[in-house]
């Protein structure tokens, strides 16, 4: 039996179960709630790649649809009006493309775009036509691939946006709206011009389609954007939302008089916490918000390896009253709220969890919403108009089951100056009373992501293998309000590192921690934190980060966000108050880092490139310092949520390597 069946055997997690999870990608409600089109993504270890695919849940007793299953990835499931018929991305034929599915089982490929579709297709009110995003090449050269392979000729760019993380280089690509036939496929393009438009939402009577776009500069739409809405038969475009605020996921009114949205009204500080937001149809007057003081993100999600929830998912839907439901993080939770136009909020669903992807249908009896827990992946829920008679609709990880996973524990944790920190202590599987063992420290990025009540999978593996795992909400954490939000502003490492080693502090007093042998990790701001904590403090006997940050002056011109990000979070250009920038950098603490590190790094990652690692790889180097790079080529930022499977299995093993040789005691032989 090998070491990874016999772990298995011992009920404990092991890398090689990335390959048993499913995990829902998204929902949608049918019109009359009574069925949920579910997207469910699972990792192929031979193809080394991921395959999605669409099953059809009854909510009340209805039949389901067959949809067959393959090597591909279908998503982005969309409903037509009289529930006869959906819509849906697909890559079956290479480019993902718009295709449709009846009840018998028929699939029609119903788009050829060139460069293909994105988003979720929106169907018109009559069901005739669907909207749609399609990359297009604005001008005569349409610019490099994403990818530029290695004998490729030389190209030109004079955009200072050329290459986003994830996508890779744009060239002269841009989305617009096309709006489709749903018989013939025949389609017309909507907009035009230098700026992506994302999201469309028909008006109530079809005259109308709003979308999302930023036309004011090149800032990715999370940064800046507004709402627009344009003829649904064609003309120009209406701005309806401010150009320097944040716009996404707008909804109509029952009546199309009004768009809510959740975003940012104008004002210093992108780290603040999204609103529900509402604007008059026709651009009149100024957006208001409808979430006042509360305290919790709109639509933001929990950092997880298991919750797949990002900036563009369904997070709010009106109901036939004129009351809006939405997600947001609360506290390290996200729970489901109701808001009226007086700005009063109240919890319809909540619990110590996360739920995602919030559908509802259209009489608004029936919510449907996938919802995590520390020691479980996500499942489906329905639940009544209220947020009663929840009912659990799906079992898709019944394997976990035979794990033994423990469960965060709450800490009390203090910071310096008085203020409450949220953290929790994952103790080693399998412990029952506290024995002093090796601790990671796992920071979460952004700086303004959060982490809390999901199933970390990551983690988990750390817990499996021995270690107790400290996770933290330190300042800067979306999710607590906008003063906690913003604080960190200008202060990076040097605002947020004492909540950090409070929470360690905590963690040793609970006896579970061998304070001589605690390590740190992170990605993206948790690397930076990772190497800012190595370099300021001695706590740590060592250190992993990946893709991580150690120059900010070179980050602002290198990070596909760099120019217009680093400004707002550190409060200043780099031209502006250099000094600022050396002191922020883990690079200027390099004399004073002797934790042996491991940098773990994508090739293709554009938001931390690699040029930040192996700045601080050859300072080390210079000083004899224990130092190890780690590449992983062809791969992107968020390699531990979407990267090529056998890459992430990769980097589990070094991960767990790396501890093993350098928390573990020195006659304590390291957990299979």
């Amino acid at each position: 039996m090998s070491p990874t069946e016999e772990s298995a055997r011992r009920g404990e997690l092991t890398a090689e179960d990335l390959f048993q999870f499913a995990l829902i990608d998204d929902l949608a409600l049918a019109p009359d709630g009574d069925l949920v089109a579910m997207t469910i993504r699972r990792a192929d270890a031979t193809a080394d790649r991921y395959h999605a695919h669409i099953q059809i849940v009854p909510v009340d007793g209805r039949p389901a649809w067959p949809l067959p299953a393959g090597a591909w990835i279908d998503h982005a499931a969309s409903w037509s009006p009289d529930g006869s018929r959906l819509a849906f991305l697909s890559d079956r034929t290479g480019l993902e493309q718009v295709w449709l599915a009846t009840p018998d089982g028929r699939l029609q490929q119903l788009t050829s775009f060139p460069l293909g579709a994105s988003g979720q297709p929106a169907w018109s009110p009559d069901g005739r036509r669907l909207a749609v995003s399609a990359a297009e090449a604005v001008g005569t050269d349409g610019g490099p691939a994403p990818i530029v392979a290695a004998d490729a000729p030389p190209f030109t760019l004079t955009r200072i946006c050329y290459r986003v993380d994830g996508t890779g280089y744009l060239g002269t690509r841009y989305q617009h709206l096309r709006v489709v036939d749903a018989e013939t496929g025949a389609s017309t393009r909507l907009t035009e011009g230098p700026f992506s438009d994302l999201t469309p939402a028909w008006s109530p009577d079809g005259s109308r389609i709003a979308f999302v776009s930023n036309r004011m500069d090149e800032r990715l739409p999370e940064f800046r954007s507004a709402v627009w809405v344009v003829p649904a038969g064609g003309g120009p475009a209406l701005r309806v939302t401010p150009e320097d605020g944040v716009a996404l996921t707008p909804v109509w009114s029952p009546d199309g008089s009004e768009l809510a949205y959740r975003g940012l009204l104008p004002g210093p500080a992108f780290a603040r916490n999204h609103h529900v937001l509402l604007a008059a149809a026709t651009g009149a007057g100024t957006p208001r918000s409808l979430t006042g003081d509360f305290a919790g993100h709109v639509g933001g999600g929990i950092f997880s390896d298991t919750v797949r929830a990002g900036e563009g998912a369904p997070c709010l839907a009106w109901t036939p009253g004129g009351s809006l439901r939405f997600l947001a993080a609360d506290r390290g939770r996200v729970h489901i709220f109701e808001t009226n136009r007086t700005g009063s909020v109240s919890r319809l669903v909540g619990g110590d969890r996360v739920c995602a992807l919030l559908r509802m249908s259209r009489d608004g009896r029936t919510m449907v919403y996938a919802a995590a827990d520390p020691v479980h992946a996500p499942d489906l829920y329905a639940a009544d108009t209220d947020g009663g008679g929840e009912r659990r609709l799906s079992r898709l990880n019944p394997w976990l089951d035979e794990r033994r996973l423990p469960r965060p524990r709450p800490l009390a944790v203090t910071a310096p100056d008085g203020r409450a920190i949220d953290a929790w202590l994952i103790p080693p599987a399998g412990g029952q009373e506290p024995v002093a063992g090796p601790l990671v420290l796992d920071v979460h990025g952004g700086p303004h992501s959060s982490f809390g009540h999901a199933l970390f999978f990551d983690m988990q593996l750390l817990a499996a293998r021995g270690y107790g795992v400290l996770f933290v909400n330190p300042r800067a954490t979306r999710g607590y309000g906008d003063a906690f939000a913003t604080c960190n502003i200008g202060h990076w490492g040097e605002g947020d590192s004492p909540d950090l080693l409070a929470a360690v502090d905590a963690a040793v007093r609970t006896g579970w921690v061998d304070s001589g042998r605690i390590g740190v990790m992170g990605l993206s701001y948790g690397g930076f934190m990772a190497n800012w904590l190595v370099g300021h403090s001695d706590r740590f006997r060592a250190a992993a980060s990946e893709n991580s940050i150690s120059n900010l002056a070179s980050l602002y011109g290198t990070a596909d966000i760099g120019w217009y990000f680093l400004p707002d979070e550190l409060g200043a250009e780099p031209d502006e108050d250099p000094g600022r920038y050396a002191r922020l950098s883990p690079l200027g603490a390099v004399e004073h880092i002797t934790a042996p590190l491991l940098l773990l790094n994508s090739l293709e990652d554009w938001r931390c490139p690699v040029e930040q690692a192996e700045q601080l790889y050859v300072a080390l180097k210079r000083r004899g310092r224990t130092v190890e790079m780690v590449r992983f080529p062809g791969q992107s930022h968020v390699l531990m949520l979407s990267g090529r499977p056998g890459s992430r299995l990769a980097r589990y093993r070094h991960l767990e390597r790396w501890f093993a040789t350098h928390l573990r005691a020195p006659d304590e032989a390291p957990r299979p």
